[in-house]
């Protein structure tokens, strides 16, 4: 059986949190009122964190060019074309969680909002720079990380009856945007592979119509085919950091911010459509043969709704 949903709090104040040096990765942190001066007793815990690793890759380009040298600005051989359009591969990881604590606290109760930050890097992953990413705004550049800065902890007294009793659970999810198939024999011949991978060449992505070199083995798919999905960013025209909304203008970066880690949570708590949901990273039973970049993703290939975390708990202040 599935456990309630724990109540919503109040939204927080929009006051910014700082220091701290909590890490994703981490295992959770003490609760700063900790060792306090009521006695002993049972508390619920709830936990939320979100990771969006991301690189920028190609999506369209002009004409048809033959042969090879590939960036986010041009694929080029004997002929330069340029690229038309450019969005994220994505890789999330999600975790909610309730755990049961006997402990003494300075308050009964206790609330953390989540917060995040954005750590972009200037080069992408074939080495090349579109320009500075520090001072120039809120930009995301070719490839980076939207990491929890703060989790989002809430800890009250369990409630062991009626309709908000507290049951433990925890749930760690791991997603991507596209889905990665190789092979070499046809599409008899063809495997799923790891589609978590964020450092494929650039050939992968792009449809073999377009390529510079067509590359018959390897494909990484977009699973769905709404750009404004999955935290994908897309942009028009050749990628340079200063084509970015944030670049030199701070709110719209923020708002582009946001608006990346609210459409992937949209994908992660979608109970309506599954197909909007991300991918697992590999999948087992959607078919191989299909044309290459509107490969279906079937349900039982997507994550399952997460029906415990939810964006009131965020805090962009």
């Amino acid at each position: 059986m599935t456990p309630p949903l724990p109540a919503i709090p109040p939204q927080p104040t929009q006051a910014a949190i700082t220091g701290g040096n909590w890490a994703s990765s981490g295992n959770g942190q003490i609760s700063p009122d900790a060792n306090g001066a009521l006695p002993y007793a049972e508390y619920a815990e709830y936990r939320q964190w979100l990771d969006i690793a991301y690189h920028r890759n190609p999506k369209t380009m002009a004409g048809h060019p033959h042969l090879s040298y590939r960036d986010l600005v041009q694929f080029s051989a004997v002929d330069i074309k340029d690229v038309r359009s450019t969005m994220l591969h994505t890789t999330v990881t999600v975790h909610t969680s309730c755990k049961f604590i006997s402990a003494n606290y300075a308050a009964s109760s206790y609330h953390q909002p989540q917060k995040f930050v954005m750590l972009p890097q200037s080069q992408d992953k074939e080495g090349y720079s579109y320009g500075d990413v520090n001072g120039s705004g809120v930009v995301f550049g070719p490839r980076g990380h939207i990491q929890t800065l703060r989790p989002y902890i809430s800890r009250r007294p369990i409630v062991t009856s009626g309709p908000n009793t507290d049951v433990e659970y925890s749930r760690t999810d791991i997603g991507t945007n596209y889905v990665y198939r190789y092979g070499n024999c046809g599409h008899l011949g063809y495997t799923w592979r790891d589609g978590a991978d964020l450092d494929h060449p650039y050939s992968f992505y792009m449809d073999n119509e377009y390529d510079v070199s067509p590359d018959t083995q390897s494909f990484l798919s977009q699973i769905t085919g709404h750009d404004s999905q999955h935290g994908s960013f897309a942009m028009t025209g050749p990628y340079n950091v200063s084509a970015e909304p944030g670049y030199l203008d701070t709110s719209a970066g923020n708002q582009q911010l946001i608006t990346t880690i609210e459409s992937v949570v949209a994908s992660l708590t979608d109970s309506n459509s599954y197909w909007n949901r991300f991918a697992i990273t590999l999948p087992t039973v959607s078919s191989l043969i299909g044309d290459t970049f509107t490969i279906p993703i079937v349900e039982a290939d997507r994550l399952t709704v997460n029906p415990y975390y939810s964006s009131s708990f965020h805090d962009y202040s």
